[in-house]
């Protein structure tokens, strides 16, 4: 079962693949902390297998123009306890925007 926990505003840190990256999130009164976040409801491919790196590439870009990133995020207890995320880029859910074919939304 997932249930939903905290919504925060994010800086990118790092791409790790196309569904992994790391962030820096804002929890407010001047608190940070350096995350890794596994994109909810997405699975790209690995970077060893076919399409990985353009999936790595193409999520680069998209944080690249980002202005806002925003995550919800969810502790998966199905998975080993991990947390997840919902993560929207200008105001944009992530893993909609990576469900469609490249050139059908501008990325």
């Amino acid at each position: 079962m997932i249930s939903p926990c905290y919504r925060f505003r994010a800086v990118v840190d790092r791409v790790i693949d196309g569904d992994t990256f790391v962030l820096f999130i804002d929890h407010g009164f001047h608190a940070w902390s350096k995350q890794p976040i596994r994109l909810r409801n997405y699975s790209a491919p690995e970077l060893r297998e076919p399409g990985g790196v353009e999936a790595k590439e193409r999520v680069t870009g998209i944080f690249a123009m980002a202005t806002v990133i925003v995550i919800e995020s969810y502790k998966d207890q199905q998975s080993f306890a991990r947390w997840v995320a919902d993560v929207y880029v200008d105001g944009v859910s992530l893993a909609e925007r990576l469900s469609t074919p490249p050139d059908s939304d501008g990325s």
